[in-house]
């Protein structure tokens, strides 16, 4: 039966129980209590059902302090019923003085009369002792109706109002907190945008920094190396040999070198070529520091064979460069590399 806000709690006339004690003390387990108050409802209802057939109100499938959580939880219609043989039925018939069974309370969410300054609070409106008919249990409930449904339906209005309002609320708070998060994300995103750019431009300028200083440090080893450079042997000279060289460009140069000359001194030549005219031999000429020079050519010959820069071998000691040879200068770097 709908009784609105109504609660209708139902005692079955029963011997008072005895308590279990272990060791001398009340067993305090809420647990295992809740656990025998649930199984011992379902055994009532059970019983009840045997007795008096299954035409009741669907009783609540658990003890009454579930019944009171649920109700709070779900603001609907509840009825709980209990033996007062069973410990927790007879603590509430206790509690709500019962004295004749069956024994009904009526409990509703009201006001207190002649207390305005206090909120409204679980109130027993009704007392029902000893068997009704229908009739006037069905009377009785529809005045109570009448008398408490209005107050139970602003109750319902003015949480239904507070809900509606913390709801806005937090959908508002959360769509300005999606708003600072998108704004956050917006900001970091932009924040890493700079950062790679401006390490990106760091890196660019590092690069370009260390280009400028290996091609200073190319043409400081290369103006040292032209001093290191023995002078080309005359004319009279006897033991020499003599190479042609297609230059990059296209350039054709002959120059004769002596037999002890190595054919490091050979690439020498030919790296320092373009600078022959701009720089003098002069002593003050130092190689650059912690430098390590490396020819950006290959000497090559015909039929194909690649004269490597050795320091130690000498012309004459080198396969197809004596007495004579005609050397291709092969660039081994692109136009972005220079």
């Amino acid at each position: 039966m709908a009784l609105l806000e109504l609660l209708k709690v139902c005692f079955v006339k029963g011997e008072i129980p005895q308590v279990t004690r272990r060791n001398g003390s009340a067993i305090a387990d809420p647990q295992a209590n809740r656990i025998r108050d649930s199984r011992l409802t379902a055994q009532f209802i059970e019983k009840f059902e045997q007795k008096y057939g299954r035409t009741h109100p669907d009783f609540f499938q658990g003890s009454y302090s579930q019944l009171l959580l649920s109700f709070l939880r779900e603001n609907n219609v509840l009825v709980w019923a209990g033996n007062i043989k069973d410990p927790e039925a007879f603590q509430v018939s206790s509690t709500l003085q019962a004295t004749t069974y069956p024994f009904v309370a009526v409990i509703v969410l009201a006001t207190p009369h002649g207390n305005t300054g206090t909120g409204p609070r679980m109130t027993v409106v009704d007392r029902i002792e000893g068997s009704l008919s229908p009739e006037i249990l069905i009377a009785r409930f529809t005045i109570l109706l009448s008398r408490y449904g209005p107050g139970l339906q602003r109750f319902r209005n003015e949480r239904a109002e507070r809900d509606a309002a913390r709801e806005i609320r937090e959908q508002q708070d959360n769509a300005y907190l999606a708003s600072l998060e998108a704004d956050r994300e917006k900001e970091r995103k932009a924040r890493e945008l700079e950062d790679a750019k401006k390490l990106a431009s760091e890196r660019a300028k590092k690069e370009a920094e260390e280009r400028m200083l290996l091609l200073a440090n190319k043409e400081k080893w290369r103006r040292w190396a032209l001093t290191q450079l023995p002078n080309e042997p005359n004319q009279n000279e006897t033991d020499v040999a003599s190479l042609s060289f297609r230059l990059v460009n296209g350039e054709r140069v002959v120059r004769r070198f002596r037999a002890d000359d190595t054919v490091e001194m050979v690439y020498i030549f030919v790296d320092t070529y373009h600078i022959r005219n701009e720089t003098s031999s002069s002593a003050d000429v130092q190689p650059p520091k912690d430098y390590e020079h490396n020819f950006d050519f290959l000497l090559v010959s015909f039929p194909r064979t690649v004269h490597q820069a050795d320091k130690f071998k000498t012309i004459k000691n080198e396969s197809g460069l004596w007495p004579s040879a005609n050397l291709i200068v092969e660039s081994l770097t692109t136009e972005d590399d220079e």
